[in-house]
């Protein structure tokens, strides 16, 4: 199954390590306030709060593991199942009111 939403993997990578390091450093140092280190390193303000809140809670600057499939929850088996009793139950389909 094709999932056109999440397709584009290359957007959602996680920021490097070096990035993260260089960051947190440049706020340790008081190189600037939050908005002046998102600007300059080129992340959003709300991404380095979490990552200072992370650092914080668990002196781990490292990326969370990434997600996985999110097209579907149904797959081989259960997904031909599935499609075979909406097909014989089309008052089954979620997608009908």
């Amino acid at each position: 199954m094709y999932c056109s939403y999440f397709a584009d993997k290359e957007s959602m990578k996680a920021y490097s390590m070096d990035l993260r390091e260089r960051v947190l450093r440049a706020w340790q140092q008081k190189q600037g306030s939050q908005r002046a280190i998102a600007e300059r390193f080129g992340v959003s303000r709300s991404w380095l709060e979490a990552l200072l809140r992370r650092h914080h809670k668990t002196s781990s600057i490292a990326p969370l593991p990434q997600g996985g499939d999110h097209c579907s929850i149904f797959k081989g088996k259960i997904l031909e199942r599935l499609n075979q009793v909406v097909t014989e139950n089309p008052e089954c389909d979620a997608g009908k009111s």
